[in-house]
């Protein structure tokens, strides 16, 4: 049994926001869009609920979290092909 109170952080993500203001935050990058501080602020509050900026720098976090992962596990595979070389995998 765990005693040890949950961090600000798991109460934030139990929220049935989350979900939603991952997704308002996804598809305004995949718009290809830079918003500033404001702009997203504003587009998560109208697109979800006024409650859901408690949501948003933790999702924020961990979506980068995620891209940085992805990011990285492609690069490490980009460096393992090109050292195994072109013809590497291949079957003559």
């Amino acid at each position: 049994m765990n005693l040890t109170p949950p961090t600000q952080q798991e109460l934030l993500l139990q929220s049935d926001l989350a979900a939603q203001v991952e997704s308002a935050v996804l598809a305004l990058l995949a718009d290809g869009r830079q918003p500033s501080a404001w702009e997203l602020l504003h587009e998560v509050e109208t697109k979800v609920d006024l409650t859901s900026r408690w949501d948003l720098v933790v999702v924020m976090g961990l979506i980068a979290k995620t891209a940085s992962r992805v990011e990285q596990m492609a690069k490490e595979v980009l460096k393992a092909r090109t050292k195994r070389g072109p013809a590497a995998g291949k079957s003559a």
